[in-house]
């Protein structure tokens, strides 16, 4: 009995320690994800924010669609 009860709890334990294992990696795998659209995002912004103080700047002619005449 007492092996029986031994052997149940090492293999619970080896399971617990398992999935705890794999968790580590899915929050290690979707803090990298996180991180890496954080700076996609921060790149964005940076984009618009150039983007709108050139226009600001610039008193350049834009235009954005051809006239048909």
């Amino acid at each position: 009995r007492v092996a029986v009860l031994d052997q149940i709890t090492s293999e619970t334990k080896n399971r617990f320690l398992q999935g705890r294992i794999e968790f580590q990696d899915f929050l290690r795998i979707k803090e990298q994800w996180l991180d890496s659209h954080r700076r996609l995002l921060e790149s964005q912004a940076t984009l618009w924010k150039d983007l709108t103080r050139f226009s600001l700047d610039e008193t350049l002619p834009v235009r954005f669609c051809r006239s048909s005449t």
